[in-house]
């Protein structure tokens, strides 16, 4: 059970309104950035439908998910277990739904931190899931420049944001996500 109509189905039912057009949207921008970037746009689309399956459910759901996936839980995702969804998403995924495309997995898997090395889809994911149509913090001309930028750039510029906001917020940023920007830090200066 995992073609594009049973993660449809999957979605509609397990998420809220306002999560399920998230989705929809996300999977939307997921499937155009990789047509622009050379990748699968099915799997992104796919991808970018199950995103956020993982998000809206509990917090001890999350923990059980994720402690047998392989990738420990940080102090910081102790403290902000939303950071997690993801990861929890990419076990829904795989379970209930029966994905088992790696690609498409990662991509969910990592969608909220992004990941050092991470490419392809799951970076992609990561930049469309920041700047879909619905978030209203992006304005339209950063949305035209994304055409004039390659993807290391993009992602560059998602992460900083990301990393700025959560300072303005006094949250904590993922370890991961650090480390992120200082494998980009090095491409793109």
């Amino acid at each position: 059970m995992s073609d594009d109509r049973s993660i449809e189905l999957y979605i509609k039912k397990n998420l809220s309104e306002k999560r399920y057009m998230h989705s929809k949207r996300t999977a939307e921008t997921t499937e155009k950035l990789c047509r622009l970037y050379g990748f699968n746009p099915e799997k992104g689309r796919n991808a970018g439908l199950l995103h956020d399956i993982g998000r809206e459910i509990s917090t001890d759901d999350v923990f059980s998910l994720v402690e047998n996936d392989g990738y420990g839980v940080s102090r910081i995702e102790k403290e902000y277990p939303v950071l997690l969804h993801g990861r929890a998403g990419a076990v829904l995924a795989e379970k209930e739904i029966g994905i088992t495309d790696e690609e498409i997995l990662d991509a969910v898997r990592w969608h909220t931190t992004g990941k050092r090395g991470m490419s392809g889809i799951t970076a992609v994911l990561y930049v469309a899931d920041y700047i879909e149509p619905g978030r209203m913090h992006i304005d339209n001309e950063f949305r035209m420049k994304i055409r004039e930028m390659n993807l290391d750039q993009l992602i560059m510029e998602v992460v900083r944001n990301s990393i700025t906001y959560c300072r303005s917020k006094g949250y904590s940023v993922a370890e991961q996500t650090f480390m992120l920007y200082h494998d980009l830090e090095k491409k793109v200066s």
